[in-house]
């Protein structure tokens, strides 16, 4: 049986073509060039995770319920990744486009404080929100909830 080879100008060219593919796959995911979040907003972003890590509450991933500081550390990732390709401007983007669902699945994330029902993370991370900015940062989780009507209106 004969062996084919190809010619030397062929393996250049398959050569360069990879090369350009990969070079152009690098450009297109090359991060935005956004405005990072305000050191307000990154300072109220830190609290809700704190508040989430310390709540005792479980949160829902995909089906599986995660204690607070695993549900925390997720959500740190999330940010991290989506600040590098400038999608966090605002808390409100933190919650909406990282804390809300599954960017795999797509699924709803759910929290669920001791007996009480789960609800949809974008409710209790933007009540949690509410509640830190009525008392300045420095409130317990006693703290009184906050209406779903002063909730923004979900996307």
């Amino acid at each position: 049986m004969r062996s084919v080879t190809k010619p030397a100008t062929c393996r250049a060219s398959v050569f360069v073509l990879s090369a350009l593919m990969v070079l152009a796959g690098m450009i297109r995911v090359a991060p935005a060039a956004a405005a990072a979040p305000t050191a307000e907003a990154q300072a109220e972003i830190a609290q809700l995770l704190e508040f989430l890590e310390t709540s005792g509450c479980s949160f829902n991933r995909n089906g599986a319920w995660y204690d607070p500081p695993k549900a925390a550390a997720h959500l740190r990732d999330k940010l991290r990744m989506l600040s590098f390709y400038g999608q966090i401007g605002t808390v409100a983007d933190f919650i909406d486009k990282a804390a809300t669902a599954s960017s795999v699945s797509g699924q709803a994330y759910e929290v669920r404080c001791g007996t009480s029902p789960a609800i949809a993370s974008r409710q209790w991370l933007y009540e949690a929100l509410a509640r830190l900015r009525a008392c300045g940062g420095h409130c317990s989780r006693a703290a009184p909830a906050v209406p779903a009507s002063a909730l923004p209106p979900a996307d």
